[in-house]
């Protein structure tokens, strides 16, 4: 199947920006994505968001989760976007519901590549598409029973335990070396330009991340655990904050406070006269560019912000902070990282809070 888009669910974890930036009344710049993490920002706080992406397909996925979750119960909109299990005809139905806010073109495109709603939208991405094939096989090694009593615990001491009594085995590792085979993985699973960086021994890597993942925070609320082992949200509980009923009132007074750019982050920052942003998201774009490309990037943000910046930046193959890029930067939070090791939900990825001064 080829991909419509390279990610169903955004893997950066909005806890850790909501850790690290001051977000009520502020304003902020961040990736698009599939939508998951500004839109939490969202349903919390009065932001104002400009969030890019290089795929129009990507933001078609976005307007369509957040007119999904402003318009549907949260477990009607659950189901449409594809956190819970639900039929083609249910899907559909929820569609048509909000359909009438849509483009002509954004309908044309949802009826299409769905092939009428056969298809949920998180399972049309290439990530996830892919993981979900391995996934399967694992969670019918590991035992779904046992998984399942896992993903109701809400104490991360008896999930370390639970976790080496009954996951810590060969053959875990075994899978992270087939899944994650650069050569595999990058035909597959990840647009190959996101491994121009990668050197070391990337199954070793994830594998090395695996309990982090399963042990660090609470299973019962981690909405990736619990799709990648099950590809659904099996409670209701564990949502993302924006399809959380108590969050609902705020995302939906907070609905036109967002703007989506189809546009490279390099290009839109090139052409941008000024920078009125207090945070910037900038997720793991190190990984996907040159030197160079990152180091412009950078360079733009301080030469035209208008004030305090704070920064975000997550990185797998490729540290940002080369010593010519830490010498843009006012401060850079060492700590940080270790900081929020015990709320990032997905961390596979290693963490960069900094701060910049307009030059």
């Amino acid at each position: 199947m080829k991909a419509i888009y390279d990610f169903g669910i955004t893997q950066d974890d909005p806890q850790v920006e909501d850790y690290g930036f001051h977000l009520e009344d502020s304003t902020l710049l961040c990736f698009a994505s599939a939508g998951d993490f500004p839109f939490s920002v969202l349903s919390k706080y009065n932001t104002k968001i400009m969030a890019l992406d290089v795929s129009e397909n990507q933001i078609r996925l976005c307007r369509l989760k957040l007119l999904a979750a402003t318009n549907l119960e949260p477990n009607e909109a659950a189901k449409l976007i594809g956190f819970q299990k639900s039929t083609s005809q249910q899907r559909k139905a929820y569609f048509e519901t909000i359909a009438w806010q849509m483009d002509k073109s954004d309908v044309d495109f949802w009826n299409k590549v769905t092939h009428g709603w056969r298809k949920d939208p998180i399972s049309l991405s290439r990530f996830e598409h892919y993981l979900g094939l391995f996934c399967r096989l694992a969670k019918n090694y590991m035992g779904e029973k046992k998984l399942r009593h896992y993903c109701n615990m809400n104490d991360v001491k008896e999930q370390a335990t639970y976790f080496d009594t009954h996951f810590r085995t060969l053959f875990i590792k075994y899978f992270f070396k087939i899944v994650f085979s650069p050569r595999l993985y990058k035909r597959r699973g990840l647009n190959a330009q996101g491994l121009i960086h990668q050197k070391e021994d990337l199954p070793q890597k994830f594998y090395n991340k695996f309990k982090v993942f399963f042990t660090a925070t609470p299973a019962k609320s981690n909405f990736y655990l619990h799709y990648y082992l099950f590809g659904n949200i099996t409670n209701e509980d564990a949502f993302p904050d924006y399809l959380k009923e108590k969050h609902r009132t705020t995302l939906v007074n907070n609905a036109d406070h967002i703007q989506f750019c189809v546009q490279p982050i390099q290009e839109y920052l090139s052409i941008a006269q000024t920078l009125k942003f207090n945070n910037i998201a900038l997720s793991n774009i190190s990984d996907w560019l040159d030197e160079v490309a990152m180091h412009n990037v950078l360079l733009d943000i301080r030469q035209k912000s208008e004030g305090h910046t704070a920064l975000m930046m997550r990185y797998i193959h490729k540290n940002p902070l080369t010593e010519v890029n830490t010498q843009l930067l006012s401060k850079v939070d060492e700590a940080f990282s270790q900081e929020v090791s015990t709320i990032d939900r997905f961390p596979f990825y290693s963490i960069i809070k900094a701060e910049m001064e307009p030059s």
